[in-house]
Order: C-alpha cells, then sequence, then structure tokens
C-alpha cells in the first residue's frame, strides 16, 4: 500500500481488489483512514476485520483508538454548537490535532 501518498480511494479499491487479506494489508488500510481524517470510517473497516479470522495487533488498536479520538472532538464540538455554547466549542476545534469537514462543518453552524 501507498498510504503515505494520501490517495485513500486508489487504495481502497488495491485493498478490495487484493485476493487474500492479512494482518499487515487489514492494518495499512485501517491506519491510512485514520490518519487522514477519516475515523469513522477506519473504525468500519475494523469492525469488517474483526468479522475475519485476521487478528487485529497493537498497531491496528492505535489507529482505531487514533480515529476515535478524531470523531470524539467532532462531536464534542458539534453538541457545544447545538447548544449555543460557542465558546466551549471554539477550545474544542483549537486543541483539535485533525480538524475535518465534521469539525469545520460544526464551528461554521455554530457561528452563523
Amino acid at each position: 500500500m501507498h498510504a503515505k501518498c494520501g490517495s485513500i480511494v486508489g487504495d481502497k479499491r488495491v485493498f478490495d481488489g487484493m485476493k487474500y487479506h492479512d494482518q499487515v494489508s487489514w492494518t495499512s488500510i485501517v491506519t491510512e483512514f485514520s490518519q487522514n481524517g477519516h475515523g469513522k470510517e477506519a473504525i468500519c473497516l475494523f469492525k469488517e476485520m474483526l468479522g475475519t479470522k485476521i487478528r487485529p495487533n497493537c498497531f491496528t488498536y492505535v489507529s482505531v483508538i487514533n480515529g476515535c479520538r478524531e470523531l470524539e472532538s467532532s462531536y464534542v464540538c458539534d453538541a457545544y454548537s447545538k447548544c449555543g455554547n460557542i465558546d466551549e466549542a471554539r477550545r474544542v476545534f483549537d486543541r483539535a490535532i485533525e480538524k475535518n469537514s465534521i469539525l469545520w462543518t460544526s464551528m461554521i453552524m455554530g457561528y452563523a
């Protein structure tokens, strides 16, 4: 996989086209999605992996945790924005490591 190139769609196509998946291929695709701000998709792939005979390793777990952390910031910021607490939403936004589309949308809608 060429995860560092940022071609998520192309890499997912390659992954889907593979005849056999092993721990390395599963971990690579989960990691790529997680590191590129697609935590939800990383978690979905992880759940799919758990339905196979392939077991996750410590690197897989770290990637899933990172994906969850990214989602957590997005949803917490969104909740604060919807409740009208824009100052707290901004604090969550400023502390977020990855600023994905959900996070940006939450902030924009909060200021609107």
